[in-house]
């Protein structure tokens, strides 16, 4: 039996608990790529850890970590 609001991949970050589910892969991708790609318009600095994690500087403001996470709670990195 199917549920429609059962997403296989989540967008996260470091600053909420819950994440935005997307039904695949490509579309958490796309919704990561212009998330980092927004951000680093005024972020002091953007870069992906080894992890596959994105962290978002804002100078003295902080910052915050976003990744796409599959529903068995693994982080699946940007571009493979």
């Amino acid at each position: 039996m199917e549920f429609d609001n059962i997403h296989p991949y989540y967008l996260r970050t470091s600053t909420t608990l819950e994440g935005k589910g997307y039904p695949n892969l490509a579309q958490a991708r796309v919704a990561l790529d212009n998330l980092v790609n927004a951000q680093s318009v005024d972020a002091s600095s953007v870069t992906e850890e080894p992890d596959g994690k994105w962290v978002i500087r804002h100078g003295s403001a902080g910052s915050v970590k976003i990744w796409i996470e599959d529903d068995k709670g693994a982080t699946v990195r940007l571009n493979d």
